[in-house]
């Protein structure tokens, strides 16, 4: 009983003191340019190369 009031203590604590994140306006600005980037209508297209490999056995897909 002591041991769950104890940890139970612990997590409250550590509610209490949760800090918020301060972020530059110069991230902001970036997220905001790159949000704008990613919600084309039209949709996205990524190009991506994946390879990999196993002693004599070599994997691409493309």
């Amino acid at each position: 009983m002591k041991r769950t009031r104890f940890l139970l203590m612990i997590l409250f604590l550590q509610l209490c003191v949760s800090m918020q994140a301060q972020i530059p306006q110069e991230v902001k600005k970036v997220l905001a340019t790159c949000n704008e980037k990613m919600s084309n209508p039209a949709g996205i297209e990524i190009d991506m190369k994946v390879s990999s490999g196993i002693a004599f056995v070599n994997l691409i897909s493309t």
